[in-house]
């Protein structure tokens, strides 16, 4: 209850214009390891073999409680595939242990029968499953590993065979140009094997950022309108299965034709969020435009504070920074855009209500 009271009281500040937060970030997204096993056309970190250094395990777990004493909420597990890590789950029932709700990314292709019952007991709060269309050969060509498409709906499977509340299931799809027409059908999978919903953001390459999407995945003017036709099914036959707001998903199309004008939202980055890769470096978000420390240098407390941050938190509330998908126009950023007196009354509607509850219930 304390750390909610605290980050309600950071996001306010947040809103009435801070720059200087008093409290941790409300989510922490963390890469704990380079390499993965899967082949995305869209990332190149299944080329690494022996792995880049990434910070030793006493600090990962220091930096876990360092978290908790801030204030933070949650931490998302993520990589590279993060089941390649061998102790992934002492850092999980670590994380558990300080009182971090916790989630983590996977491709799912290493889930076997003893790995969904360690998952399971590792106390993992949610397990978002990267898919990338709803044909095989779709999610297949994408992700570079044929059959990966029925070894993630098994992985699906295996979890919820066992019938425990925990972790929460999700499937999260890039939408792209190769599957955007493929998102109802994807739904509807996703409801059939009964994952608990269904997250998307648009595929995209911006200033800063570690891979490209490749041309032939680009979204373009041309798939604005099939997106929308996809959007109204969804919104009308699906939407229990998302858990954003309407809103959210409007911003698609202008995403896609002129995103400068995204800039409306103030980026939440560095304030609300921030983003640690393997070695320590802490960036802001996912692009990785400016880093303001590293966790093998001081304590993240230290850098969080820092003037360095606080320089770098002023850029991105006078929209010096790039545009991206990831934390610029995240639920976070829609949702403070409605504490405002005539925007109020959208906190209430049902999809607003249902994602606040969906974020704050674990």
């Amino acid at each position: 209850m304390i750390r909610k009271i605290r980050q309600t009281i950071n996001v306010l500040k947040f809103a009435l214009g801070s720059t200087r937060p008093s409290a941790g970030p409300l989510k922490v997204q963390w890469d704990i390891l380079y390499r993965c096993n899967s082949k995305c056309i869209t990332c190149d970190r299944w080329m690494e073999v022996e792995g880049r250094t990434i910070i030793p395990f006493e600090r990962e777990k220091q930096f876990l409680s360092e978290l908790a004493d801030m204030g933070t909420f949650s931490v998302a597990f993520s990589g590279g595939e993060p089941f390649l890590r061998k102790d992934i789950f002492e850092l999980i029932k670590e994380a558990k242990r300080v009182g971090l709700t916790t989630s983590l990314n996977s491709n799912g292709l290493l889930i076997n029968e003893k790995m969904a019952d360690r998952i399971i007991d590792s106390g993992l709060d949610m397990i978002y499953f990267s898919l990338d269309g709803a044909k095989p050969e779709t999610n297949d060509y994408i992700r570079g590993v044929p059959g990966g498409f029925a070894k993630t709906f098994q992985a699906v499977r295996l979890l919820r065979e066992k019938r425990s509340a925990k972790p929460k299931i999700f499937i999260n799809c890039t939408v792209n140009n190769m599957n955007v027409g493929e998102i109802v059908d994807l739904a509807r999978l996703c409801r059939e094997a009964k994952v608990d919903g269904v997250t998307m953001q648009p595929a995209h390459s911006c200033e800063g950022m570690e891979f490209a999407i490749p041309e032939e995945l680009k979204l373009g003017e041309a798939s604005i309108p099939v997106f929308q036709q996809q959007l109204a099914v969804l919104l009308n036959e699906y939407r229990d299965m998302f858990p954003m707001m309407d809103d959210y998903f409007a911003q698609f199309g202008q995403f896609i034709s002129n995103p400068q004008v995204l800039y409306k939202y103030r980026c939440v980055a560095a304030y609300t969020s921030v983003q640690i890769h393997p070695n320590g470096d802490i960036y802001s978000c996912p692009v990785a435009f400016e880093k303001i420390g590293n966790l093998m240098d001081a304590p993240f407390k230290d850098i969080w504070f820092s003037p360095k941050a606080d320089e770098l938190r002023e850029k991105i509330k006078n929209g010096q920074h790039p545009m991206c998908w990831f934390t610029c126009v995240a639920p976070a950023n829609i949702f403070l855009s409605y504490l405002h007196p005539f925007r109020l009354y959208k906190l209430f509607r049902p999809e607003m209500l249902r994602h606040i509850l969906f974020k704050m219930g674990g």
